[in-house]
């Protein structure tokens, strides 16, 4: 598969997330290299009718196609993939929906659960959750693979976890009649208890979670009447400690996640958001770096600009590895290319250092 390579290279912004060494004049050691295994996961969704599973291995910056021989099994629209301890979920949308489950290790097939229009995923305490059909919250024994499900409200899209609760942002979209709600699961009994509004707010589909701050970011994304934007996408923020909203965030995400970074001076967990933002005049799609939570400070110009990328299909950072994957394709077209950006602590511009071909790549986990 093809691939771009740059000046700064994976040796130097991804290798020290794999290994340390000590190298001195007295006691040289060599580095240890770069293991194989080191580099992340590709779900593509090919078609309504077919997924595949790639791997970008760090340690020679190649692209392989296909990973294992569980591909039989990804037949369907893949919808979402994480990496919960030593097995990958991805989950596939539509009536014939469902979530597989492959040994993270070797991709084989481990189990397939039927689970219709399965959408988003999370992994918490042992559990996995899967937002799906038109009402329907799973949960899955990651052991047994027994499943659970409950209805928690309108067209459940994108679920995060923390303090042993369950948050998941309800869109509507499936009932034509658009949602406000955020539904609150007890994780420990996996029962609904509660169901909050944001006043003003319609289309919930994203949210995640700031566990230092105790806020959740949810997004409600544009709503249109055929080619006619209704309204635009908006970033709303709701504290779990006392309840406050804030409406008043002047931009709308098409992807967020919650990251974290040590502050070695004080010990803590600094938290900042990556995401994406379609709201810009003319269309333009922002690459944003949110940092000073709960309250804002956009860095619009954390990663470089480029022309090449399109449609944004998927957008990650990877913790594991120091790194931001940005999935693109044409307008239209199947076929894609995937991202790669170094990320810096202290929050300076992203690198970008490599990209491959790809058939649009909407997920990426770790895998090490």
């Amino acid at each position: 598969m093809k691939i771009a390579k740059f000046t700064f290279l994976a040796t130097a912004a991804l290798a020290i997330s794999a290994f340390s060494a000590c190298n001195t004049d007295s006691d040289p050691t060599p580095v240890e290299p770069v293991s194989d295994k080191l580099g992340f996961f590709v779900l593509n969704k090919e078609s309504a009718n077919s997924s595949s599973l790639g791997f970008f291995q760090v340690n020679n910056l190649t692209y392989h196609a296909t990973f294992g021989n569980s591909q039989s099994l990804l037949n369907g629209a893949g919808k979402d993939m994480i990496r919960y301890g030593n097995k990958l979920y991805i989950s596939f949308e539509g009536g014939s929906g469902k979530v597989v489950v492959l040994d993270a290790l070797t991709g084989n097939g481990i189990q397939t659960l039927s689970v219709n229009d399965a959408r988003y995923l999370v992994g918490y305490k042992g559990k996995v959750y899967v937002s799906h059909g038109d009402r329907y919250v799973s949960q899955i024994d990651t052991t047994t693979f027994s499943v659970n499900s409950m209805e928690v409200g309108n067209t459940p899209e994108q679920l995060t976890a923390f303090g042993n609760k369950l948050y998941i942002a309800n869109s509507g979209a499936h009932q034509d009649d658009y949602d406000n709600k955020i539904a609150v699961v007890n994780t420990t009994s996996f029962a609904l208890e509660n169901s909050i509004a944001i006043p003003g707010a319609v289309n919930l589909d994203k949210i995640a979670a700031d566990s230092v701050n105790k806020t959740l970011y949810v997004n409600a994304s544009a709503t249109y009447d055929g080619d006619t934007k209704l309204t635009d996408s908006k970033l709303y923020t709701f504290s779990v400690d006392n309840g406050n909203i804030n409406s008043n965030i002047p931009y709308g995400l098409d992807f967020v996640q919650a990251a974290y970074a040590f502050n070695t001076s004080t010990g803590a967990s600094v938290p900042f958001l990556f995401a994406t933002s379609s709201n810009k005049s003319g269309g333009a799609t922002e690459y944003l770096c949110l940092t000073n939570l709960p309250n804002f400070v956009a860095n619009n110009t954390y990663f470089q600009s480029t022309n090449e990328i399109k449609t944004v299909t998927g957008f990650k950072y990877i913790p594991e590895l120091f790194c931001v994957v940005i999935g693109s394709k044409e307008s239209g077209a199947t076929n894609g290319a995937a991202f790669i950006y170094t990320w810096n602590p202290g929050y300076s511009n992203a690198t970008l250092f490599a990209k491959f071909e790809s058939f649009n790549p909407i997920a990426f986990v770790a895998s090490y």
